[in-house]
């Protein structure tokens, strides 16, 4: 599956903070907290 075209996965609980960026492929376990401004996933892009 090309994980760049399917976006981000995100478990239950998840919090997002203002500005968080998911990056294409993305898995957010259940119960993370992305802060602010964070960049979360694939960091080769």
């Amino acid at each position: 599956m090309n994980t760049r075209k399917f976006g981000a996965v995100i478990g239950n609980n998840v919090k997002l903070g203002v500005h968080a960026m998911l990056m294409p492929g993305a898995i957010v376990a259940e119960g993370k907290w992305i802060f602010p401004g964070e960049r979360y996933g694939n960091q080769d892009l």
